[in-house]
């Protein structure tokens, strides 16, 4: 009997073996990757008595700094789902304050629950809302916190997600989201045009204004003409002005063209965009309407 030259189907070294062993791996660890690889057999392994075994028996288990590092490093790179991020925020910061582990008593729970009036998930009393307001008069934002802002708001004005609350006609209109009567009657009449529009596009203009940088976000991007829809009677406000200067300056250096429409362009289909949004989308909601995605 002689020795063979054989490649392991794992790893692709190439190893001697003698050939009535019909070996495959050339060594354990390559065998046992192998097998590890197959979501099948690792669900039959990974069964849940197997876990609960192993999860009693590393309770109360220690480590040493070499452990710890090597487990630092293994874990370097790996995805954490949202629940383990979860605990292991709650796991921490119960450590820090040594609380963790400790069954909460019902006093604890009330103020805690006091201390969360206000924040993500809870309304603000009226209380609150004032000292909000009085904390914060007079307090400019930081360019930074400013470009967070303008951030998370471009990123869901793209995706059509923003709906920001105006006080005038809100609502989706094939697809498209209108914060005005003048944004819907503008979208009816380019769609009796023949002309296609959107406001999910990747614009956003930077505009200086009482020496303080802000964003700027037109509202409709027709082929190559971008237009703004307002009031005739708010065109000439200091605030838009420096708007549509810098959205001029935009237009000319990307080969675009700025235009804005006021009612005078817009005639007759206001009033059809307003008896539009009170028959279709004001109080009730009706299947025909297009839902913004």
């Amino acid at each position: 009997m002689s020795k063979i030259q054989i490649n392991c189907e794992w790893c692709g070294k190439s190893f001697l073996c003698w050939e009535y062993r019909n070996r495959k791996f050339c060594s354990h660890s390559c065998g046992a990757n192998s097998r590890m690889s197959d979501p099948e057999y690792k669900k039959k392994l990974y069964t849940e008595e197997r876990n609960r075994k192993v999860r009693e028996s590393q309770k109360g288990r220690t480590y040493n700094e070499d452990q710890i590092e090597r487990m630092r490093q293994a874990a370097i790179g790996r995805k954490l789902s949202e629940e383990t991020k979860r605990k292991i925020g709650n796991k921490v910061r119960g450590e820090k304050n040594g609380n963790y582990g400790k069954k909460l008593s019902q006093e604890i729970k009330d103020k805690i629950s006091l201390s969360l009036i206000g924040r993500s998930g809870v309304r603000h009393t009226e209380e609150t809302k004032r000292q909000i307001s009085e904390t914060l008069k007079g307090q400019p934002f930081s360019e930074e916190r400013k470009q967070k802002i303008s951030d998370k708001l471009f990123e869901s004005f793209k995706n059509g997600t923003w709906k920001p609350y105006t006080g005038f006609f809100q609502g989706c209109y094939n697809g498209q989201f209108y914060d005005s009567s003048y944004e819907l009657a503008r979208f009816m009449q380019l769609d009796d045009l023949n002309q296609e529009y959107t406001k999910r596009h990747s614009i956003r203009i930077k505009y200086t204004i009482n020496e303080q940088s802000r964003w700027y976000y037109p509202d409709i991007l027709t082929g190559t003409v971008l237009e703004e829809i307002k009031p005739l009677s708010r065109v000439c406000s200091e605030e838009n002005k420096s708007k549509f200067l810098a959205a001029e300056d935009y237009c000319k250096q990307h080969e675009l063209t700025f235009r804005i429409i006021t009612e005078n362009d817009l005639g007759d289909y206001i009033d059809k965009a307003r008896n539009f949004h009170k028959n279709n989308l004001s109080g009730e909601k009706h299947e025909h309407i297009t839902v913004c995605h």
